[in-house]
């Protein structure tokens, strides 16, 4: 669940664990109206480690292959706006090295959290990105 940044909308997530299908629905507190965002819809191009997030009004960010699911080995974040569209946010393919612990959608942008250990090097990092 995510609320709004002026608190009065809340974005819920479903997800059916069996069929790995998804349900979005937002909640406005003031008029207290429930809004129905995604409803049954498949994250393209994500993994069994795909890490997710919604906006207040129901739209899904999450981590998934890169090249349009082409590239098993690289990493892009993916939008999957409450029209049924499926978009890339950013650069395709921009993760060379770590793995993505976190991913927020906040405020209109998308944020995450990685670490890992570069090739070569000794020392792990941990890195908080936000979208441009």
């Amino acid at each position: 669940m995510l609320v709004g940044t002026d608190g009065k909308i809340l974005g819920i997530l479903f997800k059916n664990e069996s069929s790995k299908k998804y349900w979005t629905y937002s909640f406005n507190f003031n008029t207290k109206v429930i809004t129905k965002g995604l409803e049954n819809v498949i994250l393209d191009y994500s993994g069994d480690c795909s890490d997710i997030d919604l906006d207040e009004i129901g739209n899904i960010y999450y981590s998934g292959f890169a090249a349009n699911g082409v590239n098993k080995v690289g990493v892009s974040i993916y939008k999957k706006g409450i029209d049924g569209q499926t978009t890339r946010i950013g650069a395709d393919d921009f993760l060379k090295f770590g793995t993505i612990i976190k991913l927020k959608a906040l405020m209109g942008k998308v944020y995450f959290a990685l670490n890992g250990k570069k090739t070569g090097f000794d020392k792990y990092q941990l890195s908080v990105l936000k979208q441009q």
